[in-house]
């Protein structure tokens, strides 16, 4: 028995001794029976992976391929030569939903593109159309917040911008300010910045754009360094606001960093040179150098016309800005007919409501007044300032600036009551806005001084005058000012004591 229990015992502790590797045996075979699981199953997910994605670049192969190359085919549209890249786009977008219909992603990525090819071409309703299916199915698929979603959110600021919806504009840009989380926030401050700088410009508030496209600018370089698209235009963009705010020096420096910049870069930047000589024409002229200005801009004539052609705004723009050149050299003969053709073409192209067929509208007006011509100018000037305050609120900077034309006009022709009520929804706070010149506040002032001379209140005339002539009178670009020649007769007549 004593045996027996010695033997039991023995076999207990040899058993006990084995157990540790028994156990150990059995998690390692556990462990690797859960590896190779998990090997199969992220073989799977690769495999599922690389189907979806050979799927995924058979089918934007064939859209390059049969939507986009053969459709460029003179043969295959039928319009021999004259096939244009509109043509072709506005071909492939019809049959994107089909050839992508299993991949709602892929096919919102490409609509993406399209929104921005066709804001370039300036066919923006197109854009706006393209980039809301594309935020729609972002926010389906991917959420309201993900990038890709505020991406298109983005797009659609600028183009609703463009085509004077602002309140729409505005809806969007507020979802666009909610913040983002984590690593997202910086991409999120890039697009509501460059959004948000496309908004005012497309308002006529100028100087407000300009700290705005410099924040965005900034945060373009955090999130990339080097040349992209999107920092060429945002820097185009400040130079043309800077120009119009009356920043002229700072806009100048501005496009002789960026055509060094692109000197130093490879490749061929034709486009991007005359687009930065068109943004900088405005403040070479206003510093008075206007020869170099108009050579500038007729070198970047040729190139527009050839890449964008004449119907495209860059080229309208270009056309206004030859007007005011004419205009700050007082060659009347030549600015009229330029403003009259920069007001059709701009009508003609995008329709009587659009904000800049109402601003061309006025600057006829302006035109025909400092000409010498104010009873053409003042139902001219009335009717552009009407649309504006309908379109865009009293408030906007360019309504403002057509109203200051407008009561000067008004009393030029001796009409007291109209320019007093004109003068009345005049805010130099609000004149700054549009061109930061510093001078709003005297020149309407002048207005003010003029008005009351009508009004038979000689001293408040000549107190006014006084005060507010000698800081205008070395204001840039107004050489050739009617309101300042007229506010100089006035006083001189005052203190002559004449009537």
């Amino acid at each position: 028995a004593r045996a027996e229990a010695a033997r039991v015992r023995e076999a207990l502790a040899r058993s006990r001794a084995r157990r540790p590797f028994l156990v150990a045996l059995l998690l390692a075979l556990a462990a690797g029976l859960a590896l190779s699981l998990g090997l199969q199953r992220a073989t799977e997910r690769a495999r599922a992976a690389a189907e979806a994605e050979l799927a995924r670049a058979n089918a934007m192969l064939g859209f390059l391929e049969q939507d986009l190359i053969d459709r460029a085919n003179p043969l295959v549209l039928g319009k021999g030569a004259e096939v244009t890249l509109k043509d072709v786009l506005l071909g492939a977008r019809e049959r994107l939903a089909r050839r992508f219909a299993d991949q709602p992603i892929t096919e919102a990525r490409l609509r993406l593109s399209l929104a921005v090819l066709f804001n370039t071409l300036d066919l923006w309703p197109e854009s706006e159309r393209e980039a809301a299916q594309a935020l729609q199915s972002f926010e389906r698929e991917l959420g309201a917040d993900s990038p890709e979603a505020r991406e298109a959110r983005a797009i659609r600021v600028r183009v609703l911008s463009r085509m004077t919806r602002f309140d729409e504009a505005r809806q969007e840009l507020a979802r666009l300010d909610a913040p983002a989380s984590g690593a997202h926030e910086l991409h999120r401050r890039r697009l509501a910045e460059a959004a948000r700088s496309t908004l005012l410009l497309a308002q006529g508030s100028f100087a407000e754009a300009v700290p705005v496209l410099r924040h965005a600018i900034a945060a373009q370089d955090a999130v990339r360094t080097g040349p992209s698209t999107q920092r060429d235009s945002l820097v185009l963009d400040l130079i043309t606001a800077l120009g119009l705010s009356g920043e002229g020096a700072a806009a100048v420096r501005e496009y002789e960093a960026f055509e060094a910049d692109l000197a130093a870069r490879p490749g061929e930047h034709g486009i991007l040179r005359a687009l930065a000589r068109l943004g900088v024409a405005r403040s070479l002229s206003l510093e008075g150098d206007h020869a170099r200005a108009e050579a500038l801009l007729q070198e970047a004539r040729a190139v527009i016309l050839a890449q964008l052609g004449e119907d495209h705004s860059r080229y309208l723009s270009l056309l206004t800005e030859l007007l005011g050149i004419a205009f700050r050299q007082g060659d009347w003969e030549r600015a009229l007919p330029i403003a009259r053709d920069v007001h059709a073409r701009i009508r003609d192209r995008f329709g009587e409501a659009h904000l800049a067929t109402w601003v061309s509208l006025g600057n006829v007006g302006r035109t025909l007044y400092e000409s010498g011509r104010s009873a053409e100018a003042a139902p001219v000037l009335a009717a552009a300032h009407r649309q504006l305050v309908a379109g865009v609120g009293a408030s906007n900077p360019q309504a403002q600036d057509v109203g200051f034309v407008l009561a000067s006009a008004q009393l030029s022709l001796g009409d007291a009551g109209a320019a007093r009520a004109t003068l009345r929804g005049l805010d130099p706070a609000l004149l700054e806005k549009g061109r930061a010149t510093g001078h709003w506040d005297a020149s309407v002032g002048l207005l003010r001084g003029l008005l009351a001379l009508r009004e038979g209140e000689r001293e408040a005339a000549r107190t006014a005058l006084q005060a507010h002539l000698p800081r205008l009178d070395e204001a840039p670009g107004l050489a050739h000012s009617r309101l300042l020649r007229e506010a100089r007769e006035a006083l001189a007549r005052l203190q002559a004591g004449a009537g």
